[in-house]
């Protein structure tokens, strides 16, 4: 995923938000503006359910949306903006 999502900067896509990690379903992701002025998200390995799983009530928080992010640590990179991350 990280791979695949500076493939992206070095191509000349914008960073939304991220890299990072949803604290819900586990997926990594990255959010990326699209060229038509949208958003799109980059992920890799959410969690699925199986027979097992309940329902259960999440607060809204920062908390809850990523459990690490990466706001200004990919800047090293060519094409990354720092400054388009998550704030």
């Amino acid at each position: 995923m990280i791979g695949g999502g500076l493939a992206m900067v070095e191509r000349g896509w914008q960073t939304l938000i991220g890299p990072g990690r949803h604290a819900v379903s586990s997926a990594y992701f990255w959010y990326f503006k699209t060229p038509c002025g949208g958003a799109a998200e980059y992920d890799w390995d959410s969690d699925y359910l199986t027979d097992d799983w309940e329902p259960r009530d999440w607060p809204k928080s920062h908390a809850t949306f990523a459990e690490w992010l990466l706001p200004g640590g990919m800047g090293r990179f060519k094409g990354f903006d720092p400054g388009q991350g998550f704030g």
